[in-house]
């Protein structure tokens, strides 16, 4: 009776052990997917900051043409002035204007490179996450693996542990079960 106890004994040893690891797989596969996650998040924002620098742009375009109406209006009321005085106003207006069209268009310049060295961020970040998906899907198959693996191992072990306990008194069996559970 003893002999089959501890080989009872070991069996639930290694039905523990696995079924250990079994339940610390899928926290691992948690966080694996998770920092998968985030670098997919970095991604997103850099795409949602490009839009938005695009549609800053296009706004600026649009403030670029308003100021080209402008000069082009304020051109064509030159000629209807009658004072030397307004004829000056007008042209300082004018002037105006252009400084205005000069600071957008230079802030259009700069939304452009800035645009492109964003571009290459979300590039840069694509490659990198596709490899990191690669490992991701490695990563998981290996542990996914691993968990077919133990839960087929502890299938075998249950049976076995059956066969094995077969043997034993049953009053016997129960004591050590309930020092199991304990």
């Amino acid at each position: 009776q003893i002999a089959k106890l501890i080989a009872l004994q070991q069996i639930d040893g290694q039905i523990y052990a696995l079924q250990k690891e079994l339940k610390s797989r899928p926290v691992l596969l948690t966080n694996i997917q998770q920092q998968f996650e985030s670098k997919k998040g970095r991604l997103k924002n850099l795409e949602e900051q490009l839009k938005a620098m695009q549609l800053s742009r296009k706004g600026l375009e649009g403030d670029l043409k308003v100021q080209e109406e402008s000069i082009v209006k304020a051109n064509a009321q030159l000629s209807q002035l009658k004072t030397n005085r307004e004829y000056q106003a007008k042209l300082a207006e004018i002037e105006g204007f252009k400084a205005t069209k000069s600071q957008i268009e230079e802030k259009i310049l700069l939304s452009y490179e800035e645009t492109d060295d964003i571009q290459k961020q979300i590039d840069q970040e694509k490659t990198t996450l596709s490899e990191e998906e690669k490992k991701f899907s490695v990563a998981k198959k290996e542990i996914e693996d691993v968990i077919r693996g133990c839960e087929e191992q502890v299938r075998g072990l249950t049976a076995q542990r059956a066969r094995q306990s077969e043997g034993i008194d049953k009053t016997t069996l129960h004591r050590y079960e309930r020092i199991l559970v304990n």
